[in-house]
Parts: C-alpha cells; sequence; structure tokens
C-alpha cells in the first residue's frame, strides 16, 4: 500500500546496484512528485516518506 491506495501489480527484478522499491511505470501511472531534499514524494494528494533501506524494517515471506 502506498499513499493509501493498494494495487497488484507485475514485479520484475534486475540486478542493480542500488535497490528500488517503486518502478518507473507506477510512479508516472500515479503522478507521484518525488522530493529528494525532503526525503518524501506525493502519490496522489498523499506525502509518503521515503526511507533508506538501512533505517527500514526488513519485511521478509513467512
Amino acid at each position: 500500500m502506498v499513499g493509501g491506495v493498494e494495487e497488484k501489480l507485475p514485479v520484475f527484478v534486475a540486478d542493480m546496484e542500488e535497490p528500488c522499491l517503486l518502478g518507473l511505470d507506477f510512479l508516472v501511472q500515479s503522478a507521484a512528485c518525488v522530493e529528494l531534499r525532503r526525503m518524501q514524494m506525493q502519490v496522489q494528494g498523499e506525502t509518503v516518506p521515503l526511507i533508506l533501506k538501512d533505517a527500514a524494517e526488513y519485511v521478509g515471506a513467512p
């Protein structure tokens, strides 16, 4: 769930140096506005914090 919106989207995994959770297709489709200096983004009118990998809690499959 992002910004109060829950969607099931296909996930594609690429071998990259930098981790990324949201794909560009989702960001464009939802008209997201990413504010890196403020570490937040606007998604469908709601502000969502951007969380660095080291600060995030790992949630894995059971």
